[in-house]
């Protein structure tokens, strides 16, 4: 799996795309857009950190090493919240506003998908697991 950087800004007192899906190996950097200082942490069972404060137009950045839901907040700004999706495979989306994705280059074989919302009960979200075929030729959009 290719590892990536990707950003998850700190601006307007929100981390911004509240949601980021990245594989492991792969680094988050949060830059600091606001006039302010921020924080950013998580009690992550996998992967604990804490970058400590930092000042405007400044960023830290972190490397994920374990798959999994990593909720971020910030210490300093109680409702500032992500969600750091760490996956163990290099197929992955995050839905558009819509709810529409897409996942592209998947081989052909047999897969599990599995789906995350913050908000859901985790035997909800078991229930939604489907096991997909991807045929030749990938599967049709829809």
């Amino acid at each position: 799996m290719p590892a990536k950087r990707v950003e998850m800004l700190q601006k307007d007192k929100q981390f911004q795309p509240h949601v980021v899906a990245i594989s492991l190996g792969s680094t988050v950097e949060l830059p600091n857009l606001d006039l302010i200082f921020h924080n950013a942490f998580s009690n992550f069972s996998g992967q604990p950190f804490d970058v400590g404060l930092y000042a405007p137009r400044t960023t830290r950045s972190v490397t994920f090493r374990h798959a999994g839901i990593v909720r971020v907040f910030c210490n300093i700004h109680a409702t500032m919240s992500a969600i750091i999706a760490v996956v163990n495979t290099p197929w992955y989306a995050v839905t558009q506003s819509s709810g529409k994705y897409s996942i592209v280059g998947v081989p052909p074989g047999e897969y599990q998908l599995r789906l995350f919302h913050e908000r859901a009960l985790e035997e909800n979200l078991k229930f939604l697991e489907r096991r997909i075929t991807v045929p030749e030729g990938g599967l049709p959009c829809r």
